[in-house]
Formats: structure tokens, C-alpha cells, sequence
């Protein structure tokens, strides 16, 4: 339940949508007890990723106060598309600011109970377990007791899935010294 808008259109109680960058966005509508987004993509185990989003909860149709969650969720999956691991945002309900950008990472281990995998340990970088053959990332919204369905929306822009490269080391060896050099990469922190 959700749309690709740009900055013409309105928000359901009206101004016009914002975006964060670029010309469009997106949403994701309480539309049942598991609502949002995901994009699969072909991974390898012992690979390394990082992963946000940035979300909005606007003013004009903003998240209603109930028992709901929304997180960034990225999922390391078998070639039987079962979760080996998952890694999630901090979450967030209704008490997200109203009209501000904020920018979610997937840095911490999940355990939520719709998944039997392991819990792993918090941090920037996520590694492939063994086994993995493709990458999820998600945003997810979960009304918690399945009662909000049709309120409220989370607006999201500019997500990123990193695949953090390789760093290959050339060492030279120069007079009185040793030169060394890589290639790097932007990244986010």
C-alpha cells in the first residue's frame, strides 16, 4: 500500500510533498498487520553491507498513535529464501518528529519473533553468513495489534544498500621507508 510521488502531489490531510532528494519518494500505508517495501538482491556469503533510509512522518498524513513499529530491515536469505540473519534499524512508532527528515541504519541485531535466526551483534557492517545466496532490504511497518489499517503513512527517500569493496594493499618498498597505497570507497559512517 504505498506510491511513488513527487513534489505536485499532496500528502492525504493536504500540503504538498516533501521530498529529500532527487524528485521523487515514496510511501508505505498501515494497509494491514505487515505493510512496506522490500528489494531482493543476489548475494555471497562473507560479503559486507551497510544499510539506511531516510523517513518522514508528515504533519499532513502522519503515523497514528497505536501499537505500531516501522524499521529498516536488512536479511541475509538461503536459496530456500529463509532468513539466516537479520539486521534492523532502531524502531520507530508515532513518536517519530512530525516533518523532519530522519535517517535510519540497520546497525543492530535482530530477534524479532517472526524470525528464528540467530541474533547477531550490533554494528555498521553487515557480513553474509554461510549459505547466503541473495540480500533482503526492507522497510516494514507492523501494526501490532492489526486495528490502524488505512491511517497514516511513512514517506521514505534516498535508501542505500552498500556493498562495501575489497581493499587490495600495494606496499613499496622506497628509500628509508615503505610507501603504501589503496583504492578506497565513499561511505556512509
Amino acid at each position: 500500500a504505498g506510491s511513488v510521488q513527487d513534489a505536485s502531489d499532496t500528502y492525504f490531510g493536504g500540503g504538498n510533498v516533501n521530498i529529500y532528494e532527487g524528485d521523487y519518494v515514496s510511501f508505505t500505508t498501515v494497509n494491514a498487520t505487515w505493510s512496506g517495501i522490500y528489494q531482493d538482491t543476489p548475494c555471497e556469503a562473507g560479503q559486507i553491507f551497510t544499510g539506511d533510509f531516510w523517513v518522514y512522518n508528515a504533519s499532513g498524513d502522519p503515523i497514528p498513535a497505536g501499537n505500531l513499529n516501522c524499521y529498516l530491515e536488512i536479511q541475509f536469505r538461503n536459496a530456500s529464501d529463509q532468513v539466516i540473519v537479520q539486521h534492523i534499524s532502531d524502531g520507530f512508532s508515532n513518536n517519530i518528529p512530525s516533518d523532519t527528515w530522519i535517517n535510519i541504519k540497520a546497525n543492530k541485531g535482530g530477534d524479532y519473533t517472526q524470525v528464528s535466526a540467530p541474533k547477531p551483534a550490533d554494528g555498521p557492517y553487515l557480513v553474509a553468513p554461510a549459505d547466503t545466496t541473495k540480500v533482503r532490504f526492507q522497510l516494514t511497518l507492523n501494526d501490532v495489534d492489526n486495528v490502524l489499517s488505512g491511517a497514516g503513512s511513512i514517506y521514505y527517500d534516498s535508501g542505500s544498500l552498500l556493498l562495501k569493496l575489497p581493499v587490495e594493499l600495494t606496499i613499496t618498498d622506497t628509500v628509508g621507508g615503505v610507501d603504501v597505497s589503496w583504492d578506497s570507497q565513499g561511505a556512509t559512517d
